[in-house]
């Protein structure tokens, strides 16, 4: 189970890496993924070999993510420095949303953990879920509205 909570934080960056790989790629540009690529696979070796050495099979799930999100900031740093994307624009929009998914996850896992699913019937409980993920929704949309995220978005 340790591992998979260690793969699971880096869940973000197993994603994130496909999609800038796919913006690389359609900027024609497939040299630059494929080159911290490599470098990615080097540091995930090493990080391995080290880490499996004092903490044992948890130091594997360790430096895939830590790997992964090494590569993931040095794309964004490169797509930034050819200015493809503006990375400050980008981090304030992505703490604002991230906020936003963090306040509508505690709201249901938070207002879920006081609710003893076994005792209802199962459309109550589809119920009371969608309840909850209405109620979430419009914390989401509160933090959303809160932030301003919504006012940042260009619109083309």
């Amino acid at each position: 189970a340790g591992a998979l909570n260690i793969y699971a934080i880096g869940l973000l960056f197993f994603a994130l890496e496909t999609i800038i790989v796919i913006f690389y790629y359609a900027i024609a540009d497939t040299k630059t993924p494929i080159l911290v690529g490599i470098v990615g696979v080097i540091i995930n070796i090493g990080l391995t070999y080290l880490l499996t050495a004092s903490i044992g099979y948890l130091g594997i799930a360790i430096a895939l993510v830590a790997s992964k999100t090494i590569k993931c900031i040095w794309l964004f740093y490169l797509l930034q420095k050819r200015q493809y994307i503006n990375l400050s624009f980008l981090s304030s929009f992505m703490v604002k949303a991230v906020a936003g998914t963090l306040g509508f996850g505690l709201v249901v896992y938070g207002m879920g953990t006081f609710i003893e699913w076994t005792q209802f019937q199962t459309l109550i409980r589809l119920s009371v879920l969608t309840g909850l993920a209405l109620l979430g929704g419009l914390v989401y949309l509160g933090i959303i509205r809160a932030t301003r995220l919504h006012e940042e978005i260009p619109y083309s």
